[in-house]
């Protein structure tokens, strides 16, 4: 266990989102806000696992938590849809901003209270991924273009509501956060039994190929009001649990390192795209503020992390899909754990 501490933290292994960057994000979109009134009128979700917050619920899939233990730490015990205990990273974040409630999922307000959309979706889907043919074996998913569409529509509601100038106007102020490309990796490129991706792109090649996908569906967003972007870089995933099991040994870890480093590097190759692509959004696209948010390189500093006394383990029993056996109880002392299951952090390592 110390060797493997040591390891990730050199690593510099990040799945947390520090209070610093949240703090850093506020400043870089000026955001204004206070006790009575959140830092920005309105806070859009774009993303996997990592964000769903009960989308999947209403779609036919096999990867879906709407049973315990998930929930079992959420507000009521309730389990939402959430891939945590608990919640999870943008409901933190929204709380950060100001926001008394959390943000709803777009299956809840597609047919429910229309008002509550001009404060922001959550358009997440576990599983869900860049490019539309990741996830496919499991059922039906929203990827990133299923989600902007569904932005879509929510835009010309907010519209129709508002008028035409002043739901630009709000719809400017929003934030917008994107964190999606993890599940290209680990459920499609090293899955070559399943995707020929790997076979198809060499890792440069293949993260090139993802960030011009996440680029027309990023532009898509800016045509439609989106001005304030928190673009979110994908974690360490080569050191989850899943990975460690699964991938390691298939793809190679070396230095005494127990996380697959191959998929690291894949991930990482992404990661530097995506910083470009920030760059170049913000010299072209002026009018916009774009931000790159590091999920994978805070290092052995990280306080969270040095919370956390179990690294390379989920805190719940695990059934075939790596996700929580819903008849075993998790481990007592969550907060402990980094991984919920193989694939998530807890709730106090969000």
């Amino acid at each position: 266990m110390a060797v493997l501490k040591k390891n990730i933290r050199e690593e510099g292994i990040i799945f947390i989102m520090s209070i610093t960057v949240l703090i850093m994000m506020i400043m870089l979109h000026e955001a204004k806000g206070d006790e009575e009134h959140p830092q920005v009128p309105c806070f859009f979700i774009f993303g996997d696992s990592l964000v769903d917050n009960g989308n999947n619920n209403q779609l036919e899939t096999i990867i879906k938590v709407n049973n315990k233990p998930y929930g079992i730490d959420f507000p009521g015990g309730i389990a939402t849809g959430r891939f945590s205990n608990g919640r999870n990273v943008v409901d933190i974040i929204g709380e950060a901003l100001g926001f008394k409630t959390f943000i709803p999922p777009f299956a809840s307000v597609l047919n429910g209270n229309a008002a509550l959309i001009t404060r922001g979706v959550n358009y997440g889907s576990g599983g869900s991924g860049i490019r539309n043919d990741t996830g496919k074996i499991v059922g039906t998913l929203l990827n990133l273009e299923a989600q902007v569409n569904h932005h879509l529509m929510t835009v010309a509601k907010i519209k129709s509501m508002l008028g035409i100038n002043e739901g630009e106007a709000h719809l400017n102020k929003c934030i917008y956060f994107v964190g999606m490309g993890g599940s290209d990796y680990l459920t499609n490129y090293f899955l070559p039994d399943v995707q020929s991706t790997s076979r198809d792109y060499a890792p440069q090649q293949y993260a090139r190929v993802l960030i011009e996908e996440y680029k027309v569906q990023i532009l898509r967003l800016y045509n439609n009001g989106a001005r304030k972007f928190a673009l979110n870089g994908i974690g360490a995933l080569g050191c989850t649990p899943f990975a460690i099991n699964s991938l390691a040994k298939k793809t190679g870890s070396r230095n005494g390192c127990t996380c697959a480093e191959k998929v690291n590097e894949a991930v990482q190759f992404f990661n530097h795209e995506l910083i470009l692509l920030v760059e170049h959004f913000n010299i072209h696209y002026p009018k916009a503020k774009f931000i790159y948010l590091n999920y994978f390189g805070i290092g052995s500093s990280d306080p969270v992390l040095k919370e956390r006394k179990v690294i390379n383990k989920s805190c719940c029993p695990l059934n075939g899909l790596g996700l929580c056996n819903t008849a075993a109880s998790p481990c007592p002392d969550r907060k402990t754990y980094l991984f919920w299951d193989s694939f998530h952090l807890t709730e106090a390592a969000s």
